[in-house]
């Protein structure tokens, strides 16, 4: 039931006389202002479509102004933004602005200006007809308000790049900028503010802002103003054209560098961290932005205490979205590269609220800016490990990984994939989740990175893993499914897919057991292993295992990757010590490596330019000639590999500049000269030979003998 207030209200606006509607309005506006139950009542009574039938009926300024007044009030709440769209408000408005009354255009900017506040608000009016050139016409406008109204409408509106163009072609520029040159904070403000949204993000924009001499200088000047608010939005400014300057110091204020400008913006925006300022929540976001690009400046930033500041947002419940997504983006760019700083974040105890913010509802940025910050985690899998505790990160990760945004899933299986090398627990939760299967579905999307994490998420659950999880992997990962991996386009897809097969190839049985403590125990050089990669694996067989899941295919299918021309030195190491695994088999794997045309292979890889590469051949070698533990087929091995000139190969790499090299080529060696056979040989000869010489001497001593007489 409507009040009796209500009821005057509607229908002293549906009146015909001007003064009983005008009375309406100015009742309608002082009821409903600063009031949302109110609002919502009259938006329910139709009061909006009232509203807009004056705007579009009368001509009376004193009508107009008031109707406009009170649709920008209604427009500040959702439900009467919703009726005043609904209505067709905004086409009378924006209409409006081109009155020849002055107090109708305040009136009727003001209003667009609350409408426009809110970003549902529909801006693809404001670029019809010439409402461009007219909100830019109003920048000059002595009037209070006019100009910061309409600078509040363009930088609400310049959101795309064709938006942001539109205004540009429109002249916005220089009005704009010479708002920053004028006496009034708020005229200034909206100045920078409209040049903030109209180059963000647009190199186009920004260079045409510097065409203007002495811009750049003045938003310096702002850095230093009392308002933070002012400060924020030079900071945004700057960062937006600092991209186009040049690089290099020039000494000139004017002609400011692309350093000079980043070296004076950041410690601004990290002071404003810190501040209650209610721009906070843009701040993380244009610290991302501004340092996104030299890890100087990520360095600097960590040094003035950035990781600190940001971390309080990400532990704050009651910190709105938007300012928590911008932390976590800048914390995950900040942590990216560097372990010191990585080390730093967990200590700020936030583990618990990220892992929360990666399952956030609503909320896709938020997700994968949490997403962004546990991948740049997830590089120090060893701190994780010690500092999860009971947080549980597998299970939203998981999640993440089937998001439409690709970018959100594949950063959560880079993150997953990293996190499963090192952290049995994280390895555990994502098999008990179906992690194996998720993975080998992202090995078939036709996105680049999905396809790379998901073959790189394998081959980390398989690393050093139980042979039940292999075996899980194999069952689950057709073959042929693992050579088109083998065979794609992107190079490093392949690199990791024969970085699984490295993986899968690892087992620890007890005989494998048994022949490592033989050799560490007869040659105390093998204690030192070649250095391993995150989700890799050097030594032990998984061929049987293989053998029957490729078909007996697998070394023909790594031969390959290595003969392809030009193979990277990663893809050849990961491939050798595929080979290196199956030949420390039994030795029906080493007769298969030897009968498969690798031995040639090898030999020729022992003189790559990378030493890694030749390192893995000579493992390679050392595990073919091993012929301790009752392998009576050894000798056999190594007359083969002689005749092939492995031992001059190694003879020469004794002399290797790769240290590893050495002593791997003399511990070949040193098999090469224990062969059976041939030191049976050697002594026969030696015995020939002692016996020739005791002859000799017999002889001479006789000769001797026979002189003396």
């Amino acid at each position: 039931m409507k009040t009796k207030v209500e009821s005057d209200v509607l229908s002293g606006l549906c009146s015909i006389e001007a003064d009983a509607r005008l009375a309406a309005l100015r009742s309608l506006k002082n009821t409903v202002i600063g009031d949302k139950r109110k609002k919502a009542s009259f938006v329910k009574l139709g009061a909006v479509q009232l509203l807009v039938e004056i705007l579009t009926s009368d001509t009376e300024p004193s009508l107009l102004i008031q109707a406009a007044a009170a649709v920008g009030s209604f427009a500040a709440s959702e439900d009467g933004l919703r009726a005043v769209v609904e209505h067709g408000a905004i086409p009378q408005l924006l209409r409006a602005l081109n009155s020849s009354e002055a107090r109708v255009v305040e009136a009727v900017v003001r209003s667009l200006k609350m409408v426009y506040k809110a970003p549902q608000a529909p801006k693809e009016m404001v670029f019809q007809n010439d409402t461009p050139a007219r909100l830019v016409s109003l920048l000059s406008v002595p009037m209070t308000n006019v100009a910061e109204s309409a600078g509040s409408i363009i930088s609400s509106c310049c959101e795309t790049p064709a938006q942001q163009g539109a205004m540009v072609a429109a002249a916005a520029i220089p009005p704009l900028v010479a708002l920053l040159s004028h006496q009034q904070q708020s005229k200034q403000e909206a100045g920078l503010e409209a040049l903030a949204a109209l180059t963000r993000g647009s190199a186009t924009s920004a260079a045409a802002c510097l065409e203007h001499d002495g811009v750049v200088g003045r938003a310096v000047g702002f850095l230093k103003h009392p308002s933070a608010r002012v400060r924020f939005l030079a900071c945004v400014c700057l960062t937006n054209l600092c991209q186009q300057l040049p690089s290099g110091s020039s000494g000139q204020c004017d002609r400011c560098s692309k350093q000079e400008v980043q070296q004076a913006v950041l410690p601004v925006l990290v002071r404003l961290l810190g501040e209650c300022s209610g721009e906070r929540e843009d701040v993380p976001s244009v610290l991302c932005q501004l340092v996104s690009e030299s890890e100087e400046l990520q360095q600097a930033a960590t040094d003035a205490d950035a990781i600190a500041k940001l971390a309080v947002f990400v532990r704050d419940g009651a910190c709105p979205p938007k300012r928590k997504e911008g932390a976590l983006r800048s914390l995950g760019l900040l942590c990216y590269t560097a372990e010191a700083n990585r080390r730093q974040l967990v200590e700020c105890r936030v583990l618990p609220q990220l892992a929360g913010c990666l399952g956030e509802e609503g909320s896709p940025a938020l997700r994968a800016a949490a997403c962004s910050c546990m991948r740049s985690l997830s590089r120090s899998s060893n701190l994780l490990r010690s500092n999860l505790g009971e947080v549980d990160v597998a299970a939203p990760l998981l999640r993440l990984t089937e998001e439409e945004d690709a970018v959100v899933a594949w950063q959560a299986a880079a993150a997953l994939a990293n996190l499963t090398v090192d952290c049995t627990a994280v390895k555990e939760a994502v098999l008990q989740r179906g992690g194996v299967q998720r993975f080998v579905s992202l090995t078939q999307s036709m996105h680049h990175q999905l396809r790379l994490y998901g073959v790189w998420g394998l081959s980390s659950i398989a690393y050093r893993s139980a042979p039940d999880v292999r075996e899980t992997i194999m069952q689950q990962l057709p073959w042929m499914s693992l050579v088109s991996l083998l065979e794609d386009p992107e190079h490093d897809i392949r690199e990791k897919a024969v970085l699984l097969l490295r993986n899968l190839a690892y087992n620890t049985s007890p005989h494998q057991q048994q022949q490592q403590q033989q050799q560490q125990q007869q040659h105390p050089q093998l204690r030192t292993r070649p250095p391993l990669q995150p989700g890799s694996c050097t030594d032990g067989p998984g061929g049987p295992s293989l053998h029957k899941w490729s078909g007996g295919e697998v070394l023909a299918a790594v031969k390959r990757l290595v003969e392809r021309p030009s193979p990277s030195p990663m893809l050849k190491e990961h491939a050798l010590y595929v080979v290196v695994n199956m030949a420390s088999g039994s030795a029906e794997q080493k007769a298969a490596v030897m009968g498969s045309g690798w031995p040639a292979v090898l030999l020729e890889q022992m003189g790559d330019a990378d030493a890694r590469v030749r390192e893995a051949a000579v493992w390679a070698v050392i595990n073919l000639s091993w012929s301790k533990g009752g392998d009576s087929t050894a000798p056999h091995r190594i007359q083969a590999l002689r005749h092939l000139g492995f031992e001059d190969k190694l003879k020469d790499l004794q002399h290797d500049d790769s240290l590893p090299v050495k002593e791997r080529a003399r511990t070949a060696l040193d098999q090469f000269g224990s062969d059976p056979e041939r030191d049976e040989e050697m002594r026969q000869i030696e015995d020939e030979i002692q016996q020739v010489q005791a002859a000799a001497a017999a002889a001479a001593a006789r000769l001797r003998m026979h002189f003396r007489d």
